[in-house]
């Protein structure tokens, strides 16, 4: 083999091993992941060039999905008329769609050779164990362990709070444990459901609702369509009970845990009839949050008001009452559903819904009519993204996008 092969093949390998590890890198800091995300771009363009990539994005744009997905920036380009910050709207916008685009050359890549779909789900099961032991280790163990990674010095302060974004990938990461299991010959089972565990712990650890509530979707849709599917139907019925029980399990837990919590009582006796859910189940400052969100929406409901500044709108800097001076609109509406009506009207929010509508359709007829595990897999991880994103980061957070379609580029390159 002569140097420049040998050189180009080490790059194939690197840039799949690092787009395979991107995700759980997160736990190391947003920084880290960006690096490694745009040194696999570099050796991705090194190995295939801009023409193989160009052709595999352009074949991906005239599918069903890509022309659905390509209308929908389209239909959230009228809201920058609106938007009192419209260069900050467009660049979020355009954002999105580099991501997407990112996504679909690694697909191309990777669906291409099986060695180097390996090879990425090798590094992101390794990655995982070591972050998931990173984080355990720092919130139970060593929290200066955590700090000194973000160059914060030696400091014994507890990190649960700053693990929350980490604890939110769970809903990515688990079904993808669960796929490698089902089909890397190389890697024990027991391995990646040991993982799934240990992120279970981090998750309630950093009593992260959210997650809580992408993990509860991701049991209830895995469940579900495997009652659904084929094999054996005492095993389908055992596995649906088994789902509702853990379901109605954690339930439970989150009203025992918060239905006795003496504010919160406090505060739902002070203003009875206002919450639409329960306290114990949503809080009042999301709730809160949320009302503000449409009723600042409802003032350009066809196109929004500008994507990415909602928090930017006259009002939003008002105080929620019973909160430590937390404003009505706290940087986003902490709902994607919401705050992408509020930034792009219902214009917008129709043709999102209709993508991923499109999305679960698509992988559910494939998973019905040829029992693919990945097509599962990635049902399940929508599920838990786009469940858990109705409780917690803006829909524009780059980092949180990406990782998402991440996942989903890992799950269909496996088919």
């Amino acid at each position: 083999m002569s140097l420049r092969k040998f050189i180009l093949f080490d790059a194939e390998k690197a840039s799949a091993a690092l787009f395979g590890m991107a995700i759980p890198s997160l736990v190391f800091g947003r920084v880290v992941f960006a690096v490694t995300i745009i040194l696999s771009c570099v050796f991705l363009v090194y190995v295939r060039s801009w023409r193989p990539i160009y052709c595999d994005i352009k074949a991906h744009s005239k599918k069903t999905l890509g022309l659905l997905i390509l209308f929908t920036f389209f239909m959230w380009l009228p809201n920058l008329f609106n938007s009192s910050f419209p260069l900050r709207s467009f660049e979020a916008v355009f954002r999105s769609l580099c991501l997407i685009i990112i996504a679909c050359g690694f697909h191309g890549f990777l669906a291409k050779d099986h060695l180097l779909l390996k090879i990425s789900f090798n590094s992101f099961v390794i990655m995982s164990g070591i972050s998931v032991g990173f984080a355990l280790i720092s919130i139970y163990v060593l929290p200066e362990l955590f700090w000194s990674f973000r160059l914060q010095g030696w400091l014994n302060e507890p990190v649960g709070i700053k693990l929350k974004g980490f604890s939110a990938l769970s809903v990515l990461i688990m079904p993808l444990l669960i796929l490698t299991a089902l089909q890397l010959k190389n890697l024990s089972p027991i391995y990646s459901i040991a993982l799934i565990i240990l992120f279970l712990i981090v998750v309630f650890s950093t009593y992260n609702r959210s997650a809580i509530a992408g993990v509860l979707a991701i049991i209830l849709v895995i469940g579900f369509l495997y009652s659904f599917g084929r094999g054996r139907a005492l095993y389908r019925m055992i596995g649906l009970i088994l789902v509702l029980c853990v379901f109605s399990l954690i339930i439970y837990w989150l009203w025992t845990s918060r239905g006795s919590l003496g504010e919160l009582q406090k505060i739902a006796a002070s203003s009875e009839g206002k919450w639409l859910f329960p306290l114990w189940l949503i809080d009042h400052e999301r709730q809160t949050i949320w009302s503000a969100a449409i009723k600042f929406g409802l003032e350009a409901p066809f196109f929004g008001i500008g994507v990415n500044t909602i928090n930017f709108v006259p009002g939003a800097e008002l105080f929620i009452e019973n909160t430590n001076y937390l404003p009505l609109i706290p940087a986003h509406p902490h709902n994607w559903a919401i705050e992408i009506f509020s930034e792009t009207g219902v214009v917008g929010l129709f043709f999102l819904f209709l993508v991923i509508v499109f999305m679960f359709g698509q992988a559910f007829f494939k998973w019905k009519n040829d029992g693919e595990w990945a097509c599962l897999m990635a049902i399940a991880l929508m599920a838990g993204y786009w469940v858990s994103g109705l409780f917690n980061f803006s829909y524009w957070s780059a980092w949180w996008q990406l990782s998402y379609f991440i996942a989903l580029t890992l799950c269909y390159a496996s088919i």
